[in-house]
Order: structure tokens, then sequence, then C-alpha cells
């Protein structure tokens, strides 16, 4: 992410990824523990992740229906939000 500064407020531009398609994670990289929460747009699964180094390590994975969040304008930029924030947590969490 790149930090681009427009009228004092920042924001957050996503680069693309350089990972190759062996260093990207996707759904088989997880076992399903259970089901953590249901909602209106998706579900909180408790997942565990299996290889690489974070091998056996507890995530929440959120699923949402995509042709429910992007029905309503407000919600679709709601859960980029979502997105943006968690990322941000995420990136100063490793760092502190």
């Amino acid at each position: 992410m790149i930090p681009i500064a427009s009228n004092n407020l920042p924001i957050w531009s996503y680069t693309e990824s350089t990972a190759t398609e062996e260093e990207k994670v996707n759904l088989s990289h997880f076992k399903l523990i259970r089901v953590l929460g249901t909602g209106a747009y998706g579900k909180v699964f408790l997942v565990r992740k299996i290889g690489g180094d974070d091998d056996m390590t507890l995530y929440a994975m959120k699923v949402l229906k995509k042709d429910t969040v992007v029905q309503k304008k407000k919600t679709a930029e709601h859960t980029t939000t979502e997105r943006q924030v968690s990322v941000l947590y995420l990136c100063s969490s490793i760092y502190v």
C-alpha cells in the first residue's frame, strides 16, 4: 500500500501483488473448524492455516455474498472501508 495525501487526508492505494501463483493463499490453504457467526451479508469462520510459515495458526475468515453486497452502493463502500481498516491494522500491528 502506498499512502497518498490529498487535502491532508490520507488515502490508501493498493499496489498490485507481486506474489507468484504458488505464493498466493487460497481456500485450499485453510481447514474449516467452525462457523463463528452469520449475518445478512455472509459468515465468519474459524480456520486453521495449513502449510507455510504460519502453519497451524488460527484465523477468522470472513466470507461475503458478493451479489448481496454489491446491490447497494453504500454497503459496497462500507465493505471496502472495512477491508482497508483491517489491512491498516494488520500492517501497524506487525511493526509495533
